[in-house]
Order: C-alpha cells, then structure tokens, then sequence
C-alpha cells in the first residue's frame, strides 16, 4: 500500500517494518508557520509496499518493536534529509 506523511517517526515506524522510500519533498514554511511549529522546513515522505498491519498498528497506538533498529534507520532518515 502506498502511504503519504509528514511525521518522521510515522515513517521510521513503517520503513522498519519493509516500507521503501519513493521520494521525499521538502517545503519552506513562512514565518509565521515557522515561529508556530519551530522550524523551517517541511518534508512530506512518499512510502510504498508499506504493510496493512504496520499502518494498523501505528493508527491503533499499539506499536512495538526493537528501540536500537529504530534509532539506527531514523539516524539514516536524517542524514537522507541533509541533502535536502
């Protein structure tokens, strides 16, 4: 299933458990949307192959899964997003 999303940890969630990353795209905020959400840009993340359990599971509240695994492919969402 093909998902769209601007949370990072949503996407970390999914990429974990088999998304792939289509594409990523970024927006500048203006100035009042920046002073109100505290930063500047904006990333929507496009997902495929994300799986039905996964998307239930994260709209459910019900998460789980290995703390290190998540901490080491959210690091690499972040140094994805550098060259954005």
């Amino acid at each position: 299933m093909n998902r769209r999303t601007t949370d990072s940890y949503e996407t970390t969630f999914y990429l974990m458990y088999g998304a792939r990353l289509d594409k990523v795209r970024s927006i500048l905020l203006s100035k009042n949307k920046s002073k109100i959400k505290g930063y500047v840009k904006e990333y929507t993340f496009y997902l495929i192959d994300v799986p039905e359990f996964a998307i239930r599971a994260w709209k459910e509240g019900v998460t789980y899964g290995d703390i290190q695994r998540f901490k080491k492919i959210r690091l690499k969402l972040k140094k994805l997003l550098t060259s954005y």
